[in-house]
């Protein structure tokens, strides 16, 4: 009986890891919109930055995706799917819209009922209640269609940027403000849990990510581009910015991507550091469907030279020509499948002083 039990237990063992490794694992795309207007409307053509999305554009990639088989999923169902205690299907995809312009109401959530699709709208305290921005009646309203709402800070500053003159507490204060008292200031007003966060510009580090936690929000979202699968961390989700001149065919590259599985980058996601000449790194976890001789390395879109791998140990390394100064880096990975398909990879590093919030 007892081999038998053991047999079992080998069995379910074996079982799981065959799934784990030889399954595809679910890939989510999170596109992130932020204004809209409607085509016959008479607007001031500098107001119509890379941000704003026509109304017919907004349609058009909203009926492709109804279209094509992707599956348009809801934060609530996001974020079950991250705690492991729910489901999401194949081509899930999750709409979000940053800053809370009034267009949203006006322009986006008829068409976004039109389709009947959920999107999450991420609002900041004083960009909120004006004659140009959602109110209190506006997002109730989008409340009762399944519109989730989510905190995009309290003044929407670069929450990386850290005055030479702040002192380590006068920085965690800075952003206590910001992600902590703004998640206080919604809930109030609105009577509804905020459980995730957009962080501005998309730009996030190591002390942004504890006052994240520690304000008790479920997930964090960048513009880092990229898909999620079951190894994003939940605190740096990427999301693919859209822009005006997004078309449904550049829609359509966005969502073919696949992921390039890495491990031990270097710098590290969300790190700062002092080191201004750091060796770029990553190592490949599978190189079987990568055709490595296409690989290539940007810094913030400069394409790196010199890069080295390693077949042996599928280590990419390269360096930056002159020492980086202060400020955010994007650094990605991308390269050709061997059927075409293109791979990529992204993580984001702060070249500056770290805060000391006792959790390093």
């Amino acid at each position: 009986m007892k081999k038998i039990f053991r047999f079992l237990i080998f069995f379910i063992v074996v079982l799981f890891f065959y799934f784990r490794i030889f399954c595809d694992e679910k890939i989510i795309n999170i596109l992130c919109y932020h204004k809209f207007y409607n085509v016959d409307e008479v607007i001031d053509e500098k107001k119509k930055d890379i941000f704003s999305i026509s109304s017919e554009r907004f349609d058009e990639h909203l009926k492709f995706l109804k279209e094509n088989g992707y599956n348009v999923i809801s934060m609530k169902e996001y974020l079950s799917f991250l705690d492991g205690v729910g489901s999401i299907p194949d081509n899930s995809v999750i709409i979000t819209i940053d800053d809370g312009y009034k267009s949203v109401y006006d322009i986006a959530f008829p068409l976004l009922k039109k389709y009947e699709y959920p999107a999450t709208v991420y609002i900041y305290s004083v960009f909120f209640g004006g004659k140009n921005n959602l109110n209190e009646d506006n997002i109730k309203e989008m409340l009762k269609y399944n519109i989730d709402i989510g905190c995009h800070s309290w003044s929407h500053p670069v929450l990386t940027k850290r005055k030479a003159s702040w002192s380590d507490d006068e920085y965690l204060s800075f952003l206590e403000k910001e992600i902590v008292k703004s998640k206080i200031f919604f809930e109030s007003k609105l009577k509804i849990p905020i459980e995730t966060y957009a962080y501005p510009y998309g730009l996030y580090s190591k002390e942004v990510i504890y006052m994240i936690k520690k304000a008790g929000y479920r997930a964090a979202f960048s513009v880092v581009p990229g898909v999620n699968i079951s190894d994003t961390p939940r605190y740096a989700l990427h999301r693919t910015l859209i822009f005006n001149l997004t078309g449904v065919e550049s829609l359509k590259k966005i969502l073919m991507k696949k992921p390039m599985k890495v491990k031990d980058v270097y710098p590290m996601d969300s790190d700062v550091t002092e080191d201004k000449t750091p060796i770029l790194s990553a190592s490949l976890v599978d190189d079987s469907k990568i055709n490595t001789a296409t690989i290539k390395f940007k810094l913030n879109s400069k394409e790196l030279k010199n890069i080295n791998y390693d077949f042996l140990t599928k280590k990419i390394t390269c360096q930056n020509r002159k020492p980086l100064s202060n400020g955010v880096y994007v650094a990605t990975i991308n390269a050709k499948g061997f059927s075409g398909e293109e791979y990529e990879y992204s993580w984001l590093f702060v070249i500056g002083k770290p805060a000391d919030t006792g959790i390093y």
